[in-house]
């Protein structure tokens, strides 16, 4: 099901940059497909040495924007494409994580094999407000 979810997000990210740059993009579920010479263009390429993209490197800003006890309307406001993922009771008290991720379809340098990159943090909120944000089912880490 994540998967699935993953792969829709995806191609709709994909759909929303290529009509932004009037590129065409062919989506497939298979990671490693040979593209043609005109796809290979409206797929960013990464560089020798260049690190993929992180969720943080995506939404700095609204990461600037994070503290503790914002409440979860501001961190909506930070963030409008979180997600929320689940409540959890720790240490006798609500605790409701919220996802945010990216999905993205990259190739390396000249190459003309797309691969899919996703990555997501996880922001965990009490009623008091956010108290920590990191890896997926990190409630141990939620003070």
């Amino acid at each position: 099901m994540q998967a699935m979810k993953n792969a829709v997000v995806g191609t709709a990210l994909a759909g929303l940059l290529a009509g932004m740059s009037g590129c065409i993009i062919v989506s497939t579920h298979r990671d490693g497909e040979r593209l043609s010479r005109e796809e290979a263009e409206c797929v960013p390429a990464l560089a020798p040495g260049e690190t993929l993209p992180s969720v943080e490197s995506r939404h700095a800003e609204s990461f600037a924007k994070l503290r503790p006890g914002m409440s979860v309307d501001e961190f909506k406001a930070a963030f409008p494409s979180a997600v929320f993922v689940k409540q959890q009771q720790v240490d006798g008290e609500p605790v409701d994580a919220y996802r945010v991720s990216i999905n993205e379809r990259l190739r390396y340098r000249s190459s003309r094999y797309a691969f899919t990159h996703s990555d997501s943090k996880w922001f965990y909120f009490r009623p008091s407000g956010l108290v920590y944000w990191g890896a997926s089912n990190q409630w141990k880490n939620v003070k």
